[in-house]
């Protein structure tokens, strides 16, 4: 997880990894990539990140946005044919009605 310091001075982040706490010092406004912090709850400090003093840090992958708005735009034409099938159908079922009730007459 990476830890942001938004302080103007060094601060300390607290917490437990394995059961046994842990202190890291990061600089002010650095980045710190800790690989034993997993979740928030292992915090200890959790005051700093109410208070503004860390922030997590979470890196966007634009793999991932370009591949969900392939999927969006493919589902958008499966709704659109689906919806251009069943009207369609309709017209053909209302045009069979109407040369029906044309020819008993």
């Amino acid at each position: 997880m990476k830890i942001k310091n938004n302080k103007n001075k060094t601060n300390y982040l607290n917490f437990r990894a394995g059961g046994v706490p842990k202190k890291i010092m990061i600089p002010a406004g650095k980045t710190a990539d800790i690989s034993a912090l997993s979740n928030l709850a292992q915090v200890l400090n959790l005051g700093d990140f109410e208070r503004g003093f860390f922030e997590v840090v979470e890196e966007v992958e634009e793999v991932e946005l370009v591949e969900e708005s392939k999927k969006t735009s493919q589902k958008k034409k499966a709704t659109k044919k689906k919806t251009e099938d069943t009207l369609d159908k309709v017209e053909k079922e209302v045009k069979n009605y109407t040369d029906n009730k044309k020819d008993k007459k």
